[in-house]
């Protein structure tokens, strides 16, 4: 069993909770949003996922396998960076990051 946390509650985020929850070999444990209406949905339509709204916590998570980053462009670089450190496998939203470069 793969356990995922989706970081992005907004226009895809709740998709790929679906999904990842359809899916017999993966159970979404945890999803991130700084938005407190958006976690409060989640947490009624799935009310057993543990609501956060900071993204490191999961990261952090031994238990959290992979992670699905739905967040705005800006944001992306400093995720995936962090949770590919912290031993996470990503999935991203694309793109990955608005310019090509070192550090963008």
């Amino acid at each position: 069993m793969i356990e995922l946390a989706v970081i992005g509650c907004g226009h895809w985020g709740p998709n790929h909770i679906r999904v990842f929850n359809s899916l017999p070999d993966s159970r979404v444990g945890a999803v991130v949003d700084l938005d407190e209406k958006r976690l409060r949905s989640v947490s009624e339509a799935y009310p057993g996922i543990r609501c956060e709204r900071d993204y490191r916590t999961v990261s952090e998570d031994p238990v959290v396998d992979a992670v699905v980053i739905a967040t705005p462009v800006s944001s992306h670089y400093e995720m995936v960076r962090e949770s590919l450190l912290a031993g996470k496998h990503v999935l991203c939203e694309k793109p990955l990051c608005k310019k090509s470069g070192r550090g963008e």
